[in-house]
C-alpha cells in the first residue's frame, strides 16, 4: 500500500510535538557525540540522519501499520551515500547486503503467504531490512531479525499480561521493533573500539 507525500507530511505535522521533540533530542545527541569525541563528524551526522529516519518510521508504523516508501527509500540511498563518504571500499558489500536482506524477508513473506493464504509481513518490513543491510552490513541481518522478533514477542507477552487480547491473528507493527534494534546495532558498531 502506497502512502503519498501529502499524507506523510500531514502525519508529521500532527505528530510534531512528540516527533519533533525526539528528533531534536537525536540531533543534540549527534552533536554531543561529535563534540566530546565519541564519534567522528561523518558518523555523528550519519547517526543523526539514521535516528531521525528510524524514529519517523517507528511512529508511522505504530499509528498506520505502514512503512512509507519515501522514508525507507530515502534511508536506503542515504545509507549508500554515507558509505561512499565514510567507507568507500565497503559500498558494494553494503549494497549487496541491502538487497540480500530485502530478498530474505520478502522470500519469507511470500512463503508465509503461500502457506497460510494471508499476509504475515508487509513489503515495508522487507524494504526496512534492506535498509538495515546497507547501514549495518551483512553480519547484522541475522541479529537484527532475531532481536526484533524477541522484542516483539516480549511486548506481546507484556500486553497479554496486562489484559490485551493476543492471538495468532494479532497484527503487529514489526517495523516498530526493527527500527530501535537497527539503531542499537548501528550504535554498537559505531562506538565499538
Amino acid at each position: 500500500m502506497r502512502v503519498d507525500c501529502k499524507e506523510l507530511f500531514v502525519f508529521l505535522r500532527r505528530g510534531f510535538p512528540i516527533f519533533g521533540g525526539l528528533a531534536v533530542c537525536l540531533c543534540i545527541a549527534g552533536i554531543v557525540s561529535f563534540g566530546v569525541a565519541f564519534l567522528p563528524f561523518g558518523q555523528a551526522i550519519a547517526g543523526t540522519v539514521l535516528g531521525i529516519g528510524l524514529l519517523a518510521l517507528t511512529v508511522f508504523d505504530i499509528r498506520h501499520f505502514l512503512l512509507p516508501d519515501i522514508l525507507t527509500g530515502g534511508l536506503f540511498f542515504a545509507g549508500l551515500g554515507f558509505m561512499v563518504w565514510l567507507d568507500p571500499d565497503s559500498v558494494l558489500v553494503h549494497a549487496m547486503s541491502g538487497f540480500a536482506g530485502f530478498a530474505i524477508v520478502a522470500g519469507a513473506a511470500a512463503l508465509y503467504r503461500h502457506w497460510r493464504g494471508r499476509h504475515g509481513l508487509g513489503g515495508g518490513d522487507a524494504k526496512l531490512v534492506g535498509v538495515a543491510g546497507v547501514w549495518l552490513g551483512p553480519a547484522s541481518i541475522g541479529p537484527l531479525l532475531f532481536l526484533s522478533a524477541v522484542l516483539a514477542l516480549f511486548m506481546l507477552l507484556l500486553g497479554s499480561f496486562f489484559g490485551r487480547s493476543v492471538d495468532r491473528n494479532t497484527v503487529v507493527p514489526f517495523g516498530a521493533f526493527l527500527c530501535p534494534v537497527m539503531f542499537a546495532l548501528w550504535c554498537a558498531q559505531s562506538f565499538a573500539p
